[in-house]
């Protein structure tokens, strides 16, 4: 009984493993692979701008095709002071099911693996 009972522990989990990954933002980055992603960055122009309405549903859409495009999206947001600005650059991370990469400033950079693998992690 026991034996059974410890494989169903460990469908289950794989099972729940399985929808966090479907659900919740995508899988972390180590500190190289960030760094790699900030240096693809630097000749990045900002493809979305985040005014005083926040992350609105139109943004969001906006965001998520470039992601699907190109893997690598700078979004520039402005917000009233730093704390809100976080907050909002973690709530497009959400949103969009990506990784936020780095943030200078106003700009920040998402990162969103697609099927196409057009950036090669290291």
């Amino acid at each position: 009984m026991a034996i059974c009972t410890l494989a169903a522990a460990r469908s289950h989990a794989r099972v729940t493993d399985f929808h966090r990954k479907k659900t919740h933002m995508a899988e972390p980055l180590t500190s190289r692979q960030r760094a790699q992603m900030r240096s693809l960055a630097m000749n990045l122009e900002p493809a979305v701008l985040i005014g005083r309405q926040g992350a609105t549903d139109n943004a969001v859409k906006e965001i998520q095709m470039a992601l699907l495009r190109t893997e690598l999206v700078k979004v520039r947001v402005n917000a009233e002071d730093r704390a809100a600005r976080a907050a909002l650059m973690e709530e497009i991370a959400v949103k969009t099911d990506s990784v936020l990469c780095g943030a200078t400033g106003a700009s920040a950079l998402y990162y969103r693996p697609s099927d196409k693998h057009l950036i090669k992690l290291v």
